[in-house]
């Protein structure tokens, strides 16, 4: 995210300077070690009685207000369009944010709810697997080749990726998927 250049903080807006653009790499070292920033373009409503009596962009490209510095005279509507669009770009910042925060914690649940839904399912495959062992004790061969049918199906099963093997738990799904392969094929 670019941190360089940000809004002109309220504290620093009054009646001629309504908005801005500041550059943080600019200005005086603060007590902080970081440079305190500087104004490189500020959007300003006429200033009566001095040669600057006329709505501007100030361009102050040094962070310094210099009246060297390109003032370009604007219509009014336009400084208060920028002074609209700063108070609308606050919100919206903020606004983002916690867009940002509800939408990491919603990831998180989801990989939560995901363990717990793989967790069932790797029980699942170990029960199917407990029951089929359980069904071949004591098969004549007529009912070894259905047992053989089934075996068949559960391994296309445990080939085809699912939601949850596709989460935080695909390792440990592959390996139950793997254990069920080899003792159905060991035991028929």
């Amino acid at each position: 995210m670019q941190t360089r250049f940000k809004l002109i903080p309220d504290r620093m807006l009054n009646s001629t300077t309504v908005a801005g653009i500041r550059d943080t790499t600019l200005g005086r070292i603060g007590a902080d070690g970081n440079p305190a920033g500087g104004n490189v373009i500020r959007f300003n409503n006429p200033s009566p009685g001095t040669r600057s009596d006329f709505s501007r962009i100030c361009i102050d490209p040094n962070g310094v207000s210099n009246r060297a510095n390109p003032h370009i005279p604007v219509p009014q509507g336009a400084v208060n369009a920028a002074a609209k669009t700063q108070k609308v770009l606050k919100v919206t910042g903020k606004v983002l944010l916690v867009v940002s925060i509800v939408a990491s914690g919603i990831r998180i649940a989801k990989s939560i709810y995901d363990e717990i839904d793989i967790d069932s399912e790797i029980e699942g495959l170990e029960h199917m697997i407990d029951c089929l062992e359980e069904d071949l004790r004591g098969c004549s061969p007529n009912e070894m080749t259905d047992k053989k049918r089934h075996a068949t199906s559960l391994k296309s099963f445990s080939k085809t990726p699912t939601t949850a093997s596709a989460t935080l738990g695909k390792k440990r799904f592959s390996r139950v998927c793997a254990s069920v392969e080899n003792g159905l094929e060991e035991r028929l």
